[in-house]
C-alpha cells in the first residue's frame, strides 16, 4: 500500500499531489454535512479510493491489503459497541460505523501519496521547498532500507535455527552492527561517487484531467450542500 506504482507515470506530479490532498480535504470538510450526505459522502470517497488502488495494485492485491486495515477498524468499532451495551460513555452506533469508514478513507488517501508519487518526484518536491539535505537523506535511507530488511530476514532465520524460535531479542545486536556498517559503507560510497538527487516535477499531463474531473465531481456537490 505504500509502494510506488509504475502506472502513475501517466499523471503529473502536481496532479497526483492535488488529487491526494483533495481527498483528505474533502473528508475533513464532509464532517460538517448533515443527514444522508453526512453518511454517503465518506462512503463515496472510500469507494473511489478503492477503485484507484485496485487500478494501481490489482483488485485482489488491494483487497488483501485493505482487509488488514478493515480488521482493525472492525475491532475498534466492536470495542466501542461493547462499551455502549455495557452503559459506558461511547458514541452512537452510527457514529462508530462512520468513524471507522472515515479512518479507513484517510488511510487510503494517505497511502495514495506513496503509490502515486515516486521517490524521484519526492526529491524534486523537497528540493524545490528548500530541503535539499533532507532529500539526500531520503535517498540514502531508501538505499539502506532494503539491505536492513535482508539482514533482518537472515538474522531471524539464524536465531530460529539456533534457539528454536526463542530469544528473538538476540536480533538486536547483529542488526544494530550491520546497520552501522552498511550506513558507513553508503556514506563512504557517497563521498567517492556523489548521488544525483535532483528530481523531476511535472506540472501537467493529459491524464490529469481524469483526476481533476473526479475532484470536481466530489467538490461541487459538497459546496452546494454546505451552502444550503
Amino acid at each position: 500500500m505504500f509502494l510506488y506504482n509504475e502506472k502513475s507515470k501517466a499523471y503529473s506530479t502536481v496532479g497526483k499531489a492535488v488529487f491526494s490532498l483533495s481527498l483528505i480535504f474533502l473528508l475533513c470538510s464532509s464532517t460538517k454535512l448533515e443527514g444522508i450526505p453526512y453518511y454517503a459522502y465518506p462512503i463515496a470517497i472510500a469507494c473511489i479510493e478503492l477503485g484507484v488502488v485496485s487500478y494501481l495494485k490489482g483488485f485482489y492485491r488491494a483487497l488483501r491489503a485493505v482487509t488488514v486495515i478493515a480488521f482493525f477498524m472492525v475491532l475498534g468499532s466492536a470495542v466501542f459497541a461493547i462499551n455502549k451495551v455495557l452503559g459506558y460513555p461511547s458514541p452512537q452506533y452510527d457514529e462508530i460505523i462512520m468513524g471507522a469508514v472515515r479512518i479507513f478513507s484517510f488511510f487510503l488517501a494517505f497511502s495514495l501519496f506513496f503509490q502515486l508519487i515516486s521517490l524521484e518526484e519526492w526529491r524534486g518536491i523537497m528540493i524545490r521547498l528548500g530541503f535539499r539535505n533532507q532529500a539526500l537523506i531520503l535517498s540514502m535511507i531508501s538505499i539502506l532500507l532494503p539491505l536492513t530488511l535482508i539482514h533482518f530476514s537472515e538474522a531471524l532465520v539464524a536465531v530460529k535455527l539456533k534457539y528454536g524460535g526463542k530469544r528473538l531479542t538476540s536480533l538486536v545486536t547483529p542488526l544494530a552492527f550491520l546497520a552501522v556498517m552498511n550506513s558507513r559503507n553508503i556514506v563512504e560510497a557517497y563521498v567517492l561517487y556523489p548521488l544525483r538527487i535532483e528530481g523531476e516535477v511535472s506540472l501537467f499531463r493529459p491524464r490529469d484531467l481524469i483526476l481533476y474531473g473526479v475532484v470536481i465531481a466530489l467538490t461541487a456537490p459538497l459546496i452546494s450542500l454546505m451552502i444550503r
